[in-house]
């Protein structure tokens, strides 16, 4: 984290300014928050500088507070960490997540999203077996997957690892408990590519309940498993906006091609502007030049001030598209030079082959 000591000094703090304008000061943020000040981004960052020997002092505060007033600071502290780069929460909000209000233990794992060891994994595995709320669970669910994506992108599949993945698969499979929590237990497990998984998305594609099909869509893509394109597809053009949502997403983790005329439709289309985000994401992803041009009718007829958001994530999916592009680039250059390298080699193989038959002809020669 930056040390913004000094920096500014001589400058007034101001509402909309995101950045420290004096030195950083845990316990004067702490002491505004006791004196019951509702502290701005500026202010608030200084508490990004807990040190372990300030949480008995957070804790003396914080259950002094009523549920209100937690929900409030919890959703500040979780919201600036997610926009601020400069601020991490992450002391303070760990111990909250043995908070009696449920709300509050689930935004504190929102907010530790950037804890990648294993020992918070295994935390969160106590939390999705141990929770006696489902919302929580389900947020320890969600949080798991990136554990899973992790461990199985560096092959990193520890002791530790594989207990949660057992745990997700077992309240997946577990038809007992609440729809929301076995969508993301399964959609987080999808990360890991089992292949025992595939008929769990197959059945939670068929169910009637529309919170597991979109359990079952969003772990197709997390599976990379193209078998279910023609679900996906399907999915696209129901009634349902989370089932447009999660098709849409699916799409965009397998780069599905046929599905942009689909994806094109929803980005122009939609009537739900989550939808339409997630699907001018998934062609970004696709990065066609069919789904760049899909992406630039989209903007043309976007107004950027009334769709600002909209409109910057169009901007972002064609940088990615262009990425997406240079990287087919680079793989065709790669491919034709192994073509090339190969080619080489026979030839140099076929000269060997010819020195030898004249060696072979000179010794028949010589006898």
């Amino acid at each position: 984290m930056i040390d913004p000591r000094g920096l500014f000094a001589d400058m007034a703090e101001d509402d909309d300014d995101p950045f420290f304008l004096e030195p950083p000061d845990f316990a004067g943020a702490l002491a505004r928050l006791r004196a019951g000040e509702r502290l701005r981004p500026g202010q608030m960052r200084h508490l990004s500088y807990a040190r372990p020997s300030d949480i008995p002092a957070w804790m003396a505060y914080w259950n002094d507070l009523d549920a209100a007033r937690r929900r409030e600071l919890v959703t500040q502290l979780v919201d600036q960490a997610e926009s601020d780069l400069h601020a991490g929460f992450g002391l303070l909000l760990e111990p909250l997540m043995d908070d009696d209000d449920p709300e509050v233990r689930a935004q504190a794992i929102d907010g530790l999203w950037e804890r990648q060891d294993e020992a918070f994994a295994r935390r969160l595995t106590q939390v999705l077996g141990d929770d006696p709320d489902d919302a929580v669970r389900a947020r320890a669910a969600f949080a798991l997957g990136a554990f899973m994506l992790q461990a199985e992108e560096d092959d990193g599949w520890t002791p530790a690892m594989e207990t949660s993945l057992q745990a997700l698969m077992d309240v997946a499979a577990d038809e007992s408990l609440a729809s929301e929590l076995r969508r993301q237990a399964l959609a987080a497990a999808a990360h890991s590519g089992r292949s025992a998984l595939s008929a769990w998305i197959e059945s939670f594609l068929a169910a009637d309940d529309s919170l597991l099909r979109a359990g079952g869509l969003r772990a197709a893509g997390h599976a990379m498993d193209r078998s279910f394109s023609r679900e996906i597809l399907e999915h696209m053009d129901l009634p349902d906006p989370l089932l447009r949502h999660e098709a849409a997403a699916a799409a965009g983790d397998l780069a599905l091609a046929e599905a942009v005329p689909n994806l094109s439709n929803l980005a122009e289309f939609d009537l739900e502007l989550e939808v339409r985000m997630m699907a001018v994401h998934a062609l970004g992803g696709i990065g066609s030049k069919s789904a760049v041009r899909a992406l630039k009718r989209v903007q043309s007829r976007l107004d950027p001030e009334e769709d600002e958001d909209l409109d910057e994530a169009v901007e972002d999916a064609l940088a990615t598209a262009e990425l997406m592009g240079d990287l087919s680039v680079m793989a065709a250059d790669l491919h034709d030079a192994d073509d090339e390298d190969e080619a080489d080699d026979e030839a140099l193989d076929e000269a060997i082959d010819d020195d030898a038959d004249f060696d072979d002809l000179d010794d028949d020669v010589e006898r």
